[in-house]
């Protein structure tokens, strides 16, 4: 395995517009509170068919179209490396750049020409680093509850509350090299936050560094739904200031990580697979800011009212016996681990949701990437899938029950948790049949 590391900080972050991603448009950033960076790993099982390389940006999402210019860049790498894959993955910061263009001004993009350029640019190179930096070592492997630090913001209240940890241990004691994945938005600043930050992941990462000189590697989980980090209080029930909150919250999480017992050792065996399929693109107003070229997503001919799609892709990886599934998006954790809203609470109980992903694995044990390889914004059950009656996807629809129905806003459409399952059950089926 090997690691390398890239700041993602502009030079003229505070003579220019910046915007801040994931609340409210138009919002420029004026400070900042930590760095975000790209950090890179590169995973080999030394069985001569090569390895596998994972970029991890602190941003809000990256689409497709982004995706495959990196992986266009880094063409001639992956010839001489040897790459069978290159996944690239979002820890969804809601205090980082607009690297999606929807919080810009109203009817502009947010995206920034020469940040893009520059998050590309340190993004192969974070990768060729990582490729460089490779050594011998053992992967270890545990889990940890961490209590009650998560909140679901939206019936039934479903979410994985477990930390999981791989720890790699270099063969020659140097400092070693962690994936730490959790399900919840890193949002601790809240919104009103105006300085670029990793948010949490920043924080969780330096702790463990501090502690031990591992290099700490941040994934998000199913947070879809809305899974967040609850706004810590201290003794006298005060919440504490958003700048105290997520160092707090991250150092919370850094022990949760430091505890967890790496008791299992995964074998030295890889497995990476890709599923890529044309997506129905449902939601007017994101195929109009995709005309517009607002947002950085480019369409294809497809099925459904507005006769778009987009091409994405869902992949597996597995490290020795441990399933991963990479999705495109804020998958609902219902949708992995089931719990879905009854007859009594859906929104559109006629609809029929598809298998979880865990049953389509066949195993309880699945991990889950998300925001990997495209951003597809959030992956909804169909039985609770609700828009606006007379102006769909412009404001959220409201239930029977009172519920607003916000993550459809930001939905491709109510076929794509249908797409995305489907799509893994391509992939699970070729893992049965022996595809490597």
């Amino acid at each position: 395995m090997g690691y390398g590391e890239q700041e993602l900080v502009p030079n003229d972050l505070l003579k220019e517009k910046y915007y801040i991603a994931g609340y409210n448009t138009g919002t420029t950033i004026e400070g900042v509170l930590d760095s975000p960076y790209v950090k890179a790993l590169w995973l080999d099982d030394n069985t001569g068919r090569g390895g596998i390389a994972i970029a991890v940006i602190d941003c809000i999402g990256l689409s497709g179209t982004d995706i495959r210019k990196i992986r266009n860049r880094l063409s001639t790498f992956s010839k001489e490396a040897g790459a069978r894959d290159i996944h690239i993955i979002s820890t969804h910061t809601h205090a980082g750049i607009d690297t999606l263009g929807l919080w810009g001004p109203t009817g502009q993009s947010g995206r920034s020409a020469s940040y893009m350029q520059l998050l590309e640019d340190r993004t192969v190179l974070a990768v060729e680093t990582a490729y460089t930096n490779r050594q011998d070592g053992r992967m270890l492997y545990g889990s940890a509850e961490t209590g009650p630090l998560q909140r679901d913001s939206r019936p039934p209240y479903v979410y994985d509350r477990s930390l999981y940890s791989l720890r790699f241990v270099p063969e020659g004691g140097s400092g070693g090299i962690r994936i730490v994945n959790y399900a919840a938005h890193p949002e601790a600043l809240r919104s009103k936050n105006k300085s670029l930050s990793a948010d949490f992941p920043a924080y969780l990462a330096a702790k463990i560094q501090e502690e031990t000189g591992d290099s700490t590697v941040f994934i998000p989980g199913a947070l879809g739904g809305l899974i967040m980090t609850e706004r810590l209080k201290d003794k006298q029930g005060m919440e504490y200031p958003v700048e105290e909150n997520v160092v707090r919250t991250g150092r919370m999480l850094a022990e949760t990580a430091l505890a967890v017992d790496h008791g299992r050792e995964l074998a030295p065996k890889l497995v990476s697979l890709t599923d890529s399929f044309a997506l129905p693109l449902e939601n007017i107003v994101l195929a109009g800011a995709v005309a517009a070229d607002i947002i950085s997503h480019r369409t294809v001919s497809g099925s459904g009212a507005l006769g778009l799609a987009l091409p994405t892709q869902v992949s597996y990886l597995s490290i020795g016996d441990l399933p991963i599934l990479l999705v495109p998006g804020e998958i609902f954790p219902e949708l992995v681990t089931g719990g879905f809203a009854g007859a009594g609470l859906a929104a559109n109980p006629a609809a029929a949701n598809p298998r979880t992903l865990r049953e389509i694995a066949g195993k309880d044990e699945l991990l889950l990437f998300g925001l990997a390889n495209d951003m597809i914004g959030y992956i909804v059950p169909p039985n609770d899938f609700l828009v606006h009656p007379s102006r769909p996807y412009l404001e959220e629809g409201v239930d029977s029950f009172g519920r607003g129905h916000y993550e459809e806003t930001n939905s491709m459409g109510p076929d794509t948790a249908i797409a995305v399952a489907a799509s893994a059950e391509r992939l699970f089926e070729r893992v049965r049949n022996g595809e490597r």
